[in-house]
């Protein structure tokens, strides 16, 4: 059920500072914010433009209104089941852009809290997915308790789509990228395009006008924009990896004079006990132990 619209604007919110909202609107990745009690209080310029709607008919509830009505039930659930249990969530919709057609995106959401812990709201982006999908495939909508399904990515000894998901909303959420959202753009397209099996579109050009909100006549011999800033995230990857991500299982990796990202499991290391001499000698302690809890069980 819709709850009912807000009346507050992209100002009247102290939970998201001037600065950040300056950065998100000079990205060209889809981002929303909402409050304590559910309801949408700010879209970047990006999203904006793609739904052809400003922001007073997005607030609140504003913003379902150009949900596909066959997956408006659904979508509402996923949100409102991972608000209620403050999980993240990811899930893909038809969404209705600003020339009627319906897209399909794939939207990504997280609760926010502040830095002493409190509860604020929830922050997501979202991110046009059609072309990786025939045209008369419908988009998967995920609920959060659920398993993301496996992709075309995997393989036995990779990590699922659903860990590199959610491996990946973790670094985007993290405060050295909330504040570099043209680098969170640039990873987030290379991450969705290979875990979509469409990893042949990683290309400086599409990254450029895809990621970087580039114009199609971009031309990379002139413009160094994409491997500038491939060289920015590299390093601000290590960096995240050295800090706030250390404890992160799972990690996202750019091989220099590349773009198509590596995923793989962090290496734990384990102290090794020296090996015993034979057998017999491995095998006394476990005696020795066996023995003892013999007599003290008579």
């Amino acid at each position: 059920m819709l709850m009912k619209m807000r009346g507050s604007t992209a100002s009247d919110s102290g939970s998201h500072p001037n600065d950040f909202r300056t950065l998100a609107d000079n990205s060209t990745v889809m981002m929303w914010t909402s409050n304590q009690d559910k309801l949408c209080d700010w879209f970047n310029r990006a999203w904006l433009e793609f739904t052809g709607r400003p922001m007073e008919r997005q607030l609140g509830n504003g913003w379902a209104e150009g949900v596909h009505p066959d997956d408006f039930s659904r979508c509402l659930s996923t949100y409102t089941g991972a608000f209620d249990s403050r999980k993240a969530f990811s899930m893909e919709y038809r969404l209705r852009r600003y020339d009627g057609e319906y897209r399909s995106v794939l939207d990504i959401g997280g609760p926010h809290f502040s830095p002493d812990g409190k509860f604020i709201g929830y922050f997501g982006s979202c991110i046009d997915v059609t072309e990786g999908r025939s045209n008369n495939e419908s988009p998967n909508l995920m609920n959060p308790a659920t398993p993301l399904p496996h992709t075309n990515y995997e393989n036995n000894d990779a990590p699922s789509g659903a860990e590199i998901r959610l491996a990946l909303e973790q670094i985007l959420h993290s405060d050295l990228f909330q504040a570099a959202p043209q680098l969170s753009a640039f990873l987030r397209f290379i991450v969705e395009a290979t875990l979509r099996g469409a990893s042949e579109r990683i290309k400086g050009y599409t990254i450029a006008v895809s990621a970087l909100g580039r114009p199609d006549d971009f031309d990379a011999q002139k413009d160094p924009i994409v491997r500038v800033e491939a060289g920015r995230l590299r390093r601000a990857l290590e960096h995240y990896y050295a800090g706030a991500g250390a404890n992160d299982s799972i990690l996202i990796d750019i091989p220099r004079g590349r773009y198509v990202p590596q995923f793989q499991y962090r290496k734990i290391e384990i102290d090794t006990v020296a090996e015993p001499k034979s057998f017999a000698e491995f095998l006394r302690p476990v005696r020795a132990w066996l023995s003892t809890y013999l007599r003290r069980a008579k």
